[in-house]
């Protein structure tokens, strides 16, 4: 079966399911188990009740989201989930940033502008660093250097 090779094997039970009943219990289960922790997880990371963000309604929506793909994996191909606690981290994340974008327009639209004059002007440049998560910017001639520089010498300094 396509359906079952392209999907999560979390989703085995709800694809194979026979019933519309069948498909509830699986659904109801992936949620309880396995959706629900994660959305808790992220949605306590980035959404917090003193950004004007109401967690438990974005809570809500976010699930209903999942669910209803879920709904649609039994029966159509294009709605595959390779992961779907991935899946889940994903729509929680993107519903936590529609709202913060909602809430301050102004603070999206500079953060947006920034991004857009780092990664656009020939004197700036932008990278990755692998223990942050976002990414780190300045003047193209403070670039990190490629090559490590040796460590300079203490001019003969000894302890003592």
């Amino acid at each position: 079966m396509p359906l079952v090779e392209d999907n999560d094997p979390l989703l085995r039970p709800l694809i194979e399911a026979e019933s519309e009943e069948a498909r509830r219990d699986a659904v109801e289960r992936l949620i309880v188990d396995h959706v629900r922790p994660v959305v808790t997880v992220v949605l306590a990371r980035h959404a917090r009740s003193d950004q004007g963000i109401e967690v438990d309604d974005l809570e809500s929506s976010v699930v209903l989201r999942i669910i209803e793909r879920l709904q649609q994996v039994p029966f159509d191909e294009s709605a595959a989930i390779a992961s779907v606690r991935d899946f889940a981290a994903t729509v929680a994340f993107n519903a936590t940033h529609d709202v913060l974008r909602r809430l301050a327009p102004s603070r999206a639209r500079l953060k947006s502008r920034v991004r857009h004059a780092l990664t656009r002007h020939p004197r700036l440049a932008t990278w990755k660093v692998c223990f942050l998560f976002s990414p780190q910017w300045s003047f193209v001639r403070w670039s990190l250097p490629t090559t490590p520089t040796p460590p300079r010498s203490l001019g003969g300094i000894t302890s003592g």
